[in-house]
């Protein structure tokens, strides 16, 4: 077993004094700027460069994203005015279907009313001639009974009661 003990000397000063062997230290220091120079070489530069590559492709893809975004923003306003415009093109074509219908019902109702009147009128006519037909059969009808009256009493004496019951049997006879 190799024990060493360190032992503090008190001429010791500087860094010797703190336990610090000044030739390991430079060779440390050196070996450090050599693992430093080739790790810069070869890797940090690399690295460095995929760093620069990664953030321009971030970069990029952001700025696609944000043209995408404004390009959907615009497609959006477009779809909005397109059927802002749909709507207002449905309404005129809705309001005019209205205006056709309203003067299409009042043409029917105009072409109904004056069919209307053009039957009244006819029945009218008709009746004035049934009326005036009825009144002409019944002055024929009247005649022919006062003739037939008038022939029955011819040879008796004429009296208003015996005209009377005479005319009203010669009306039940033809009615029947």
């Amino acid at each position: 077993m190799n024990i060493m003990f360190f032992a503090v000397t008190e001429s010791a000063s500087g860094i010797s004094a703190l336990g610090i062997n000044l030739k390991g230290l430079a060779f440390q220091i050196i070996a450090f700027a050599i693992v430093l120079w080739i790790l810069n070489k070869f890797a940090i530069r690399r690295i460095l460069i995929i760093l620069d590559q990664r953030k321009e492709e971030l970069q990029k893809g952001l700025d696609e994203a944000a043209q995408a975004t404004k390009t959907l923003e615009q497609a959006m306003s477009k779809a909005d005015k397109i059927i802002a415009e749909a709507q207002s093109e449905a309404d005129e074509i809705l309001s005019g279907a209205h205006g056709e219908a309203s003067q299409l019902l009042k043409t029917i109702e105009d072409k109904a009313n004056l069919r209307a009147e053009n039957i009244i009128t006819e029945a009218r006519n008709q009746l004035s001639r049934d009326i005036e037909k009825a009144r002409v059969e019944l002055v024929a009808e009247t005649s022919k009974l006062v003739v037939k009256v008038a022939s029955v009493f011819i040879g008796e004496k004429l009296t208003f009661e015996k005209d009377m019951k005479e005319i009203e049997k010669q009306i039940k006879e033809s009615a029947k």
